[in-house]
């Protein structure tokens, strides 16, 4: 299997593709052309299918083992095991400019991790990353990156750097202007393995059998037998995470992933171990699926304002991981890998697309890199018997917005426990954390660089502004539309309090295998015609009213 492709040239700002021969090859012309006209519709249609998953994971790949190998990424615990954690990336395509392949990318941000704070470690200040998953930091430092690209755009117009945005042509939102990306520009997700949640029931399946058949469990399905039973259409009792239509309950991590009828398409919340402090952060599964619903998009309630909805186009799945189920000694190994890729991508696929509106879909698809900080490669490398350990820590790369030079403007951040790793947490009473301690994607980091946007492009911004009022509109008519997109999906927010404290009651009550269900009679249940994602847990409206400078504000 190869690690990464040797034609693409690591470096700290937008990677671009290499010819057979190794020059770098012309920029695309909106990357470094002010006067670029705009791609044709024709062409982004054609090329829509053309999505070089084994290159965007290069790109990946590439961008974090040229990151410094010290500081968050994971290494050797003091008890001699090695550590381990997810990888994730975005990136931006666009239809090639020299016709040599369909489409050309570049990386726009990267992020480890697997941890997230337990609800009662929750600030009101902003300052503190509540999910530090790859998949979210990441997300997070796109919308940086996308906020940081389109400043530098409008306020630099003849610096060199090419349009990557274009007018919106709607005046149905308060007549502000608001830009979107331009015709033919693609978004795409990289993920070292299947994002935790829905996506993944069944990876954890057909995991539980190959350790089962290791050990040899009397009765229990082999890998074999259960690939078998998905390829041929029937489950012989097994849930599938299409198993249940309508809404779905909360249910805490893994719990009841496989176990009880009716629940592997329910919305989850991190982390998957029932004997840790319970998270109101929903699964990657279920973000990802609320990124991806109509009017939603990845930039969020705040970049709203200025920019039209991002959706993502495709997603890259590592394979190594089902490397371990069917190992080189299985027979056909190679042929049970590629049918179980199509069980589990389909299965991935509708996970994600549980919100969509039918007139787009989501390109699941693999890559052979192997991910050399995951789980599996840290197994095939480990000296002792003992597994190894979740990695605490996270990496958040933003790639240069410019898109020049030799990525000066781009920027790397350790974390720990949602803030900067080695910095100072002691806080005053009352007092947000210290600038030095807060990560640039932190709420309230994040919420200061809007505003600084909005004001540079010449849009106001309301004296004494709150972070809770301007997600809910008073930023104008892109961020009211997005909190109703939003609404639509997960159900009105009057109940956001209720949810959240009738899933903390329950996450008191639950076991290994099990975390309670909502009664039928419970305001909560939700009913067969409810929003795709009803129940979803929202962070209650306390911890979003504060100000620019971090400090709680009363609520209205």
């Amino acid at each position: 299997m190869v690690l990464f492709r040797k034609s693409v040239r690591k470096s700290d700002d937008v990677h671009l593709p290499m010819d057979p021969e190794g020059r770098r090859r012309r920029r695309p012309s909106f990357l470094h052309n002010s006067d670029a006209g705009a791609m044709s519709t024709e062409a982004a249609t054609a090329d829509a299918e053309a999505v070089d998953h084994e290159q965007i994971a290069s790109l990946a790949l590439s961008t974090y083992l040229g990151l410094p190998p010290r500081g968050a990424k994971p290494g050797v615990k003091s008890n001699g095991r090695l550590e381990w954690t997810v990888l994730a990336a975005f990136a931006l395509s666009f239809p090639s400019t020299d016709g040599s392949k369909p489409r050309e990318y570049t990386l726009i941000s990267l992020a480890t991790g697997l941890r997230c704070l337990p609800y009662a470690s929750l600030t009101v200040h902003g300052d503190v990353l509540h999910d530090q998953h790859a998949e979210v930091l990441a997300r997070r430092a796109a919308r940086l990156w996308l906020l940081h690209r389109l400043e530098q755009e409008h306020t630099s117009p003849g610096s060199g750097v090419n349009s990557l945005f274009e007018p919106e042509h709607s005046d149905a939102l308060d007549g502000a202007k608001r830009w979107r990306l331009r015709s033919g520009v693609q978004c795409h997700l990289y993920v070292s393995t299947l994002p935790c949640g829905a996506a993944s029931s069944r990876l954890l399946e057909f995991q539980r059998a190959a350790q089962d058949a290791a050990a040899q469990k009397p009765g229990a399905p082999t890998p074999d037998k259960l690939l078998n039973r998905y390829l041929c259409g029937s489950t012989d009792g097994l849930t599938t995470s299409s198993s249940r239509s309508g809404a779905a309950d909360v249910v805490r991590g893994r719990a009841s992933s496989t176990q009880q009828p009716g629940t592997s398409a329910s919305l989850r919340t991190k982390p998957g171990r029932p004997d840790a402090p319970p998270s109101i952060c929903m699964s990657c599964s279920d973000k990802l699926a609320l990124w991806n619903a109509p009017g939603v998009g990845i930039q969020g309630a705040l970049l709203s304002a200025l920019i039209a909805p991002v959706h993502i186009s495709s997603v890259t799945i590592a394979d190594h991981p089902l490397r371990y189920i069917f190992p080189p000694s299985y027979p056909d190994a190679e042929a049970r890998v590629d049918q179980l890729k199509l069980v589990l991508a389909d299965d991935c696929k509708r996970a994600l697309e549980r919100a969509m509106d039918g007139r787009r879909s989501i390109q699941v698809g693999w890559s052979e890199a192997v991910y050399p900080d995951s789980k599996e490669a840290k197994l095939q490398t480990s000296s002792t018997e003992a597994e190894p350990e979740s990695c605490v820590n996270s990496v958040v790369h933003i790639a240069d917005p410019t898109g020049k030079g030799k990525g000066k403007k781009a920027k790397t951040e350790n974390l720990a426990a949602g803030t900067k790793m080695g910095a100072p947490t002691k806080r005053a009473a009352e007092q947000p954390l210290k600038p030095a301690a807060r990560s640039g994607v932190c709420r309230l980091n994040y919420f200061g660089a809007v505003v600084a946007t909005m004001r540079a492009t010449g849009r106001s911004v309301p004296d004494g502004l709150v972070y809770a009022n301007a997600k809910q509109g008073c930023l104008g008519g892109g961020t009211m539309a997005y909190r109703q997109a939003k609404d639509a999906v997960l159900g009105p927010r009057d109940a956001a309090q209720q949810a959240v404290d009738s899933f903390l009651e329950r996450a008191t009550r639950a076991t290994a295998i099990n975390t309670p269900a909502p009664a039928p009679g419970d305001a909560l249940h939700p009913s067969a015609d409810a929003p795709p994602l009803h129940g979803w847990l929202r962070s209650p409206a306390h911890l979003a009213h504060f100000d620019l400078s971090g400090h709680r504000t009363r609520q209205a």
